[in-house]
Parts: C-alpha cells; structure tokens; sequence
C-alpha cells in the first residue's frame, strides 16, 4: 500500500512487466488485468507502442484503492496476463504469478447497549409495561454478519431490530437499533425490579464468532 497500511481507501500501485525472452519481435503486445477497481494500466513502451523486439520489456503502472472486501478477506490477490503475436500468427500469453498483498489484520469487535424504563403512566403494578431499547454497534474493521440480538427474560415480546441495510449485517462502523415490551408480573413487583441480560452474537470472516452481553435493571416504585 502507498503510504498506508492495507486499510479501506489505501493505494496499491502495481508494476507489471512483459518481457520478451523469445527471438522473434511481437505486436500487439498487451497487459490484460480483471482486478474490479484497478486503474487504467499506464504502459511505458522502449520503442513502437505494442512491439517488443528480443530482449526488450514495457512496464505498466496502476493503482488500486482498498475495499473493506478486501479488508474483510485479510488480502488482495491480483493476476495480470501478458500477450502478444509472433510474426506467424501465433498469439503468446502468459499469466503473471498471483501478486498478493495483505491487508491490516482483521479485529471484530461490537458493543452492544441495553436500556429500560416504564411506560409513561406506569404505577409500579403487575402489567405496567417495561420498554425496552437496544443499540449494537460494530466497532471492528471487518464487517459482521449474522448480527442477532437474543434474551432469555420471560415474556419480553419478539425484539424488533431496525437494521441500516441487509438484516443481520453490520459493516464497521454501522449501528442497528432495536425495542421490546415486557410487562410486569406480580413477582417482579414483589422483587422491586427487573433485571435481565440480553446478549449479542455476531460471525466475523473466518467464522470468527462474537458474542457481547449487556444488562439493565428496572426499578418499581
């Protein structure tokens, strides 16, 4: 990377050169790359543009900015084909050697931030209805996937999760939002609150798995 460290929106530049290592003169030589985002090759030829003579190489330059793909896949891996045609009609081509370049080493990671509080109006008796919120973020440089949001308290009504894009997805620096219900039994009255755990899970590339906890207590006056 140029200047950088593999990380989304670093430059790679790239240098390719074909060589002509046979006796006879080429035409038509050509650099042929499908990597999707790389630049235009810039060819600086040593005589005619596509014609190599024995011996005689042309270079090409291109640049390449990172994608969180790539940063999700930990590395970018790149072929380029050079051909060209033999005074017989003969086309020679030769793929290069993968060129590939590692990217910052992945780091999942993800908050996860729960809240409670009674309903407006709510006077502390068994069916007052506890509203519940809940925030994840992914706080990692990989994207997450999987993203769900779990909690094993008794009677909480199905958790609906508001997501900025795909369900279950969160790239880095993405937040999906969430609420539920619960509604107070006599038992929680008789505790004086209601404490309960949600939880968090999410798979990262490589099947890394992330799991994150977060607690809130309600208390009933």
């Amino acid at each position: 990377a140029d200047g950088g460290v593999g990380a989304v929106g670093d430059v790679i530049d790239y240098s390719i050169t074909v060589s002509n290592t046979g006796n006879v003169t080429l035409s038509g030589v050509a650099i042929e790359d499908d990597l999707a985002g790389l630049s235009d090759i810039d060819l600086v030829w040593p005589g005619d543009e596509g014609v190599l003579a024995p011996t005689e190489a042309v270079v090409g330059t291109a640049r390449y900015v990172v994608t969180q793909a790539d940063v999700d896949r930990g590395s970018v891996t790149n072929v380029a084909i050079g051909s060209g045609d033999a005074p017989d009609g003969t086309t020679v081509d030769d793929p290069s050697d993968p060129a590939v370049l590692a990217t910052v080493t992945g780091a999942p990671d993800a908050t996860l931030v729960k809240t409670g509080v009674l309903e407006p109006g709510a006077t502390g008796r068994a069916g007052d209805v506890v509203q519940y919120s809940f925030r994840v973020v992914n706080t990692g440089n990989v994207t997450l996937s999987g993203v769900g949001i779990t909690d094993p308290l008794t009677g909480l009504s199905e958790i609906d999760v508001t997501w900025p894009g795909a369900s279950g997805v969160l790239a880095p620096g993405a937040a999906a939002d969430a609420v539920a219900t619960y509604a107070l039994t006599q038992a929680d009255v008789d505790r004086g609150a209601v404490d309960n755990t949600a939880v968090l899970a999410a798979t990262a590339p490589g099947g890394v798995e992330v799991e994150r906890t977060a607690s809130a207590t309600v208390p009933i006056e």
